[in-house]
């Protein structure tokens, strides 16, 4: 049987690729803040002042999302009770593009939206087709209409 600390490993592997990439938005981020405030002169320093705080606030807001993704990971890491060695055990690391594009389309094909119909399947136009025919009888006859 598969444990929950196995089964939130995605998770994980998400929340951790959240930080690397806001991380990396950081480092790029300082540096071309960086190259801007090298290229200030008195020319042009009321318009360079002006991006320089913009990016000064976009950085900001950037460190405070890495630090809302690392209390996310804490607090899941001990509601969980993952140790060091889990996270050697479950392979947890920054999901790679790979796996979010596996996970993706593994998640459409639980929903039911298939692109061939089959027994037991039926494809996106064909369920949109039914919640507006749905839609149509419920005007028709005075019922509340629903939003699947």
């Amino acid at each position: 049987m598969t444990s929950t600390k196995e089964l939130f490993a995605p998770a994980m592997n998400y929340i951790l690729r959240d930080i690397a990439d806001n991380e990396e938005m950081l480092k790029n981020g300082t540096e071309y803040l960086e190259r801007v405030q090298a290229k200030t002169s008195t020319y042009n320093k009321a318009k360079q002042l002006r991006q320089i705080n913009r990016i000064k606030n976009e950085l900001a807001q950037i460190k405070e999302s890495i630090k809302k993704f690392k209390r996310e990971l804490k607090y899941y890491a001990s509601y969980f009770g993952y140790t060091e060695n889990d996270f050697k055990k479950y392979n947890l690391h920054p999901a790679t593009d790979e796996e979010i594009k596996a996970d993706y389309e593994q998640d459409m094909t639980e929903l039911g939206f298939n692109d061939t119909a089959g027994r037991g399947k039926y494809t996106q136009y064909q369920h949109e087709c039914l919640v507006q025919r749905v839609h149509e009888f419920n005007k028709a006859n005075n019922l509340p209409c629903i939003n699947f």
